[in-house]
């Protein structure tokens, strides 16, 4: 495009092309000042702009330099101590079995004086005290919260983690699978450096858990070597896989994906390319509604995505606590035979140094903060057993009623659905692990479901891999 010579306004005659120019910028000028009007006002722009195109104006103006200044003027919690916490949670969310276990736990701590990130992974296998003084793996406590008192599951887990760490963790982030799905799309997908082949033979297919013929419960899933781009539904296997063969086939080594795709995500959210698409803002504003729970408010997120510009996503401190020989971390089994991982020496202390630490790993550790003595674990509880309530009658919902009665008595179903059979008369709770027989857990179901017990499953649930099956028949509707 060339140049557009200056106009003379002192030029006594000015040819038709100059006042023409002259003209066409005037009209230009006007036109952008009307729009900016309009744009400013809903009341005024409403008549003029679609409804969809609405909706993305109104979702931008959330980001507006109102809410920028507010945030500049206020201080983060932990900024003051240069490091700010926040826990990252994942979860199944609807139509996942477990939906409100957490499957991914990871500690986000941000070090604004020198632009760090670091990410330190907690295992869904690590026992941790509850104030009852028993013991369950970590990844239950958000879910026996949220079932007992809804709402309440990201404050149990977030003191759970203060307590093992001695850190303050003032902010929490929660997102379920479906958007954590959603968000890569929303983003375009993410570039992933796989380091080595995962090839995990027996990936889940969602909605097919309880499907008779046990090979059709599972896809042959492969992601080859190199650098691979990823859409959500990718991304989402890659990081949830646990049967891959090798190297990859261990949860710690699932943590370590985990990392990779969050600091892809973060990078990808971070871009011009998303920030200057309302497509894509309206977008991730669409899933903070749905699929995303915090407790921090619009200024926080702000605020944080203003300490977080600039940062160097190459330099991203990552760290997994696993059950290798110098690991806080050994392995065990509960009184059920479930694996577990116990803190060794029966303390957290060693994890404490690690997470206040996580900035500086190579310094020598002299001492922990705020971290409550804990003696070895004496009252190792059952680990949450496996709960399914399969209709066996053909009237619809009475599973869904049954689970929510269940619900209510605070035992977490991992599945609800149809039994391989029709026309069961009887309602019976069949118990495949015979360590739960007496327990009263079996009895709070089969007292909620009106059923008598068994240990003696029948052939045809021998592919419903639970430690309780409910099957629930037409005599008690």
């Amino acid at each position: 495009m060339q140049p557009i010579s200056p106009i003379n306004f002192l030029h006594e005659h000015r040819s038709k092309n100059t006042r023409r120019l002259l003209r066409r910028r005037l009209f230009i000028m006007g036109s952008i000042g009307v729009m900016a009007v309009i744009l400013s006002s809903p009341t005024l722009r409403k008549p003029f702009l679609p409804q969809r195109i609405e909706q993305v104006v109104t979702s931008v103006e959330k980001l507006s330099f109102f809410h920028l200044a507010s945030s500049a003027e206020r201080d983060l919690q932990g900024e003051h101590e240069d490091r700010i916490n926040v826990l990252l949670l994942g979860i199944g969310g609807e139509g996942h079995d477990g939906a409100y276990l957490t499957d991914t736990i990871i500690l986000g701590s941000i070090k604004p004086s020198t632009k760090q990130v670091a990410m330190l992974s907690l295992p869904r296998d690590m026992v941790v005290p509850l104030e009852n003084g028993e013991w369950r793996k970590i990844n239950s406590v958000h879910a026996n919260a949220e079932m007992a008192h809804p709402g309440t599951g990201i404050g149990a887990i977030k003191s759970t983690i203060e307590k093992i760490t001695g850190l303050s963790v003032p902010y929490v982030v929660r997102i379920d699978f479906n958007g954590f799905q959603e968000l890569i799309d929303a983003v375009g997908g993410v570039d992933i450096d796989v380091e080595r082949v995962l090839d995990d033979p027996q990936y889940p297919i969602l909605g097919q858990e309880a499907n008779p013929d046990y090979y059709s419960r599972y896809e042959h899933l492969v992601i080859q070597k190199g650098l691979q781009h990823m859409d959500g539904e990718l991304a989402l296997k890659y990081t949830r896989s646990r049967y891959a063969r090798g190297e990859e086939g261990s949860d710690f080594a699932r943590g370590r994906r985990q990392q990779k795709i969050l600091s892809a995500v973060k990078e990808k959210i971070l871009s011009s390319s998303t920030f200057l698409s309302p497509r894509k803002v309206k977008a991730m504003l669409d899933l903070v509604q749905t699929h995303i729970a915090t407790n921090m408010e619009l200024w926080e997120m702000l605020r944080l995505n203003q300490l977080s510009g600039g940062f160097d996503t190459s330099r991203i401190i990552n760290h997994v606590i696993d059950n290798s020989p110098s690991s806080p971390l050994v392995d065990s089994r509960g009184i059920d035979g479930a694996y577990i991982l116990v803190p060794r020496g029966g303390n957290f202390d060693r994890i404490a140094q690690i997470a206040q630490q996580l900035f500086d790993q190579q310094s020598a550790i002299t001492s922990v903060s705020n971290v409550p003595s804990i003696t070895t674990p004496t009252r190792l509880t059952r680990s949450m057993p496996t709960v399914s309530v399969l209709n066996g009658t053909d009237t619809p919902g009475y599973a869904n009623r049954v689970n929510d009665a269940l619900i209510a008595k605070g035992v977490i179903v991992q599945m609800v659905g149809n039994a391989p059979v029709k026309g069961v008369q009887e309602s019976v709770v069949y118990i495949r692990n015979k360590l739960l027989v007496n327990q009263p857990i079996t009895q709070t179901i089969a007292t909620a479901a009106q059923a008598s017990t068994s240990t003696v499953l029948p052939s045809w649930l021998s592919s419903v891999d639970s430690d309780i099956i409910v099957v629930l028949g037409s005599s008690v509707q």
